[in-house]
């Protein structure tokens, strides 16, 4: 149940961002509709009318029957199938949320292009006052925060690696976020002004205003970024296997939550500087490069040696997939969407490949889809057989209803080796001059088995 709250509560709210943000693309903005350059004057044809309402028709059903697939995981008894149903299940709503508009593109460029309506010598414009720069981003506060979260890393380093090694890991994961924001934050700031008008101020507050927000969105979202780093410091201090387990899960929930509600603002605070602005665009023509656009979302242009250009969609930027830059984004994200099915396929032979505990060669060995651990018998002290589970807290490894194997955490025992099917009642708690294991087989009639053959070998009484 935790899982599906997890799950729900950090995957779920992506369909309805998809949907709104979607739906407002129905509406010609900036020029654009559907990413075909449009005339305001064109919206009221009758059959722009129709591609639109065929639109918003289209993506309310895909919406829909999104909403409905996730439910269906509540009648799956296993975590692995779970897991698989939701991770394909965003992957395939990023996908068919964009199929409605890949359409309507296609059916507004046809009927542009059969009006012969495309312009083919347009003009691009460019701000030249102040050589278009706008600079709105003060370096002290990130430094700050960027300070401040690095501290917070190394302590956890020092202070909590050795018992909560994967906690640290994740201490130092969300440190590292802090330069990432910042360049990001960076490279925003930089962007050349986007021209919108033939007044050169108006263009420049256009570009200082939305500037403005970014910058106060980032540095909110590093500082929210910073003090959530502090906070999974202190739970690794607390070491408490509860209070751990459930910080883990509430605070994924409470971070993904903030970090949409900061930029679901972001996204309301644009939309209404784009409409304070609208009557001020008065360019009498803008390029029409419609072909270089693909779905009206992907730029693509040989010709162009820019490697960052002006969204039609959306907010911000979009960057040239023709240049090299463009390319390597491009193979990096497609090696991430090939990463969710291997990770898939991993956590099924996790969940279903049962586990194998056997003395071979004088050895206890422990395997599952490969070899575990391997534990020679003159190594152990001592070896006690134990029949409830003390309460522990995973630092690395596998945590599912039948299966645990990694290493866990034990207040006041400290690290230990696992592995076992905690639906079992025999397990055996072995310990050996560096490290204590609690292991059990497939079953416990094979957790009998490996304990008599260890008491035959080494005469424990």
């Amino acid at each position: 149940m935790f899982m599906q709250i997890l799950l729900f509560s950090t995957m779920y709210p992506v369909l309805f961002i998809l949907y709104f943000v979607y739906r407002t693309y129905r509406r010609e903005k900036d020029g654009y509709l559907f990413g075909v350059r449009a005339k305001q004057e064109w919206c009221g044809e009758e059959e722009v009318l129709k591609i639109q309402a065929e639109y918003f028709r289209e993506l309310k059903r895909n919406f829909i029957v999104l909403l409905i697939i996730p439910l269906t995981s509540f009648f799956i008894p296993y975590v692995s199938i779970i897991f698989t149903v939701w991770l394909l299940w965003l992957l395939g709503a990023i996908v068919v949320m964009m199929v409605p508009f890949a359409r309507a593109h296609k059916k507004m460029l046809s009927w542009k292009q059969e009006r012969g309506w495309q312009q083919k010598d347009s003009m691009q414009y460019t701000e030249l006052k102040c050589a278009g720069e706008v600079r709105c981003m003060k370096g002290l506060p990130y430094l700050l925060m960027n300070l401040a979260a690095v501290a917070v890393a190394v302590a956890a380093v020092l202070l909590i690696h050795r018992d909560f090694a994967v906690l640290s890991y994740i201490v130092v994961v969300f440190a590292l976020l802090n330069p990432l924001i910042y360049v990001l934050a960076r490279w925003i700031d930089r962007q050349k002004v986007e021209v919108i008008s033939t007044d050169s101020e108006v263009n420049l507050n256009f570009a200082r205003a939305k500037k403005n927000i970014w910058n106060k969105c980032w540095l909110l979202f590093m500082v929210f970024n910073t003090l959530w780093t502090g906070v999974m410091f202190l739970i690794g201090l607390l070491r408490t296997t509860l209070f751990f387990s459930g910080m883990a899960i509430w605070g994924s929930v409470f971070y993904g939550l903030i970090s949409i509600l900061i930029f679901g603002v972001v996204w309301h605070k644009m939309d209404k500087i784009d409409k304070s602005y609208q009557e001020k665009r008065d360019l009498p023509e803008l390029a029409d490069d419609d072909n270089n656009w693909i779905f009206g979302m992907f730029y693509y242009n040989k010709n162009d040696r820019h490697k960052i250009v002006t969204a039609r969609t959306g907010l911000g930027t979009t960057m040239n997939m023709a240049t090299p830059l463009g390319m390597g984004v491009n193979i990096f994200g497609a090696l991430a969407i090939l990463i969710i099915p291997v990770c898939c396929i991993w956590v099924i032979l996790l969940e279903f490949t049962p586990i194998n505990l056997r003395v071979q060669n004088e050895t206890i060995v422990a395997t599952q889809l490969k070899t575990d651990y391997e534990i020679p018998l003159e190594e152990i002290v001592s070896m006690e057989e134990i029949g409830e589970l003390p309460r522990w807290s995973r630092t690395n490894g596998t945590g599912m209803e039948n299966v645990c194997k990694g290493t866990f955490f034990i207040r006041n025992e400290g690290k230990c080796q696992v592995f076992l099917d905690p639906r079992n009642s025999m397990f055996l708690k072995i310990e050996t001059a560096e490290r204590i294991y609690y292991l059990g087989g497939d079953s416990d009639d094979q957790t009998e088995e490996v304990k008599q053959a260890v008491l035959e070998a080494l005469k424990f009484e």
